[in-house]
Formats: structure tokens, C-alpha cells, sequence
């Protein structure tokens, strides 16, 4: 009579559990220090779309559409139409006045800041996208970690309204 073995023994399986364990707690703390890196280049990721949605609403609608940046504290950009619609209004000022349309306002997640905004113009915090596809201001914006990470992005915006992400300074 032949007696079937096919299961694992109970020391067998503590074993798998415990190399399991080895490495799971050598893997954790490096994965934990990523995290943030990801976030950061998400928040980059997001920005960069953004910036591409004005590009097409600026086509689409044949007006001249602004980004406008808020940073730290505020830590937030809007974008809208920027055609002078209703009283008081101005085209092409980027300050948001009038009725103009809002397209969106976004702010930035918890731990990543706005640490930067150099584009051309008097106060370097807004450019946008005209009715052609071209940007109104060359210039970039800068993403940074809040704390002690130094790690930094910088979204740069070209003079043919490509965009492009480098490192930053922190």
C-alpha cells in the first residue's frame, strides 16, 4: 500500500514564512524612501497634462488661455480663459477678471510645493497657451519634496510650447 505525500510539512512551511519575513522586512524601508519620489513625479505628470488641456482649449475655443500659479502657501494654479468676458474684464492681462471662464484649479498634493515660477512677464507666475498653440511666456515651474528630500523637478516650457521635465534644484 502506497501512502501519498503531496502537501508540505509544518516545518517546511515555517521556513517559506520565514524567508518571506527576511525579506520583506530588508525590502520595506526602501520602498518606503520611493514613495515620496513617486508622488513628485506624479504631481509632475499632472501639471505637464494640464498644461497640455490649455493647449487644447486654446485651439479649440480660438482665445488665448491662462495658467496662473499660486505658490507656497497657497501651493495651487488656475487655468481659464483669458478673454476679457463680462465687465471688467481684460483680454490677455493673465489675471483672471470679468467673468472669465475658469477650466480648472488644481492644487498641489500634500508634500509637494510649488517652490518656483520663472516665466516672462512682470511677476514670472503665469503663462498659458495662445489660439495657435503657442505658449504666451517661455519659462518653467518647479515641483520640490516639502521637507528635508532635495529631490526637485522642473517643468520647462519651450519657446514651440513643448513641454519637458528635468531635475530641479531643492
Amino acid at each position: 500500500m502506497k501512502i501519498n505525500n503531496n502537501g508540505f510539512t509544518l516545518s517546511e512551511l515555517m521556513m517559506a514564512l520565514a524567508i518571506l519575513g527576511i525579506l520583506t522586512a530588508t525590502a520595506a524601508p526602501s520602498i518606503a524612501k520611493s514613495i515620496p519620489h513617486y508622488r513628485l513625479r506624479g504631481a509632475a505628470r499632472d501639471l505637464m497634462c494640464q498644461f497640455h488641456q490649455a493647449k487644447a482649449v486654446a485651439a479649440r475655443t480660438g482665445e488665448n488661455v491662462a495658467i496662473v500659479f499660486s505658490p507656497d502657501p497657497v501651493n495651487r494654479y488656475e487655468i481659464f480663459l483669458d478673454n476679457g468676458d463680462g465687465p471688467g474684464g481684460e483680454a490677455g492681462d493673465r489675471i483672471r477678471n470679468g467673468s472669465e471662464l475658469v477650466v480648472a484649479t488644481v492644487g498641489m498634493p500634500q508634500g509637494i510645493v510649488i517652490h518656483e515660477t520663472k516665466f516672462g512677464g512682470v511677476d514670472g507666475l503665469s503663462t498659458g497657451y495662445g489660439p495657435r498653440g503657442l505658449p504666451l511666456t517661455l519659462g518653467h515651474a518647479g515641483l520640490r519634496i516639502e521637507g528635508g528630500d532635495a529631490m526637485a523637478l522642473r517643468l520647462v516650457l519651450s519657446i514651440a510650447g513643448r513641454l519637458r521635465l528635468e531635475a530641479g534644484e531643492g
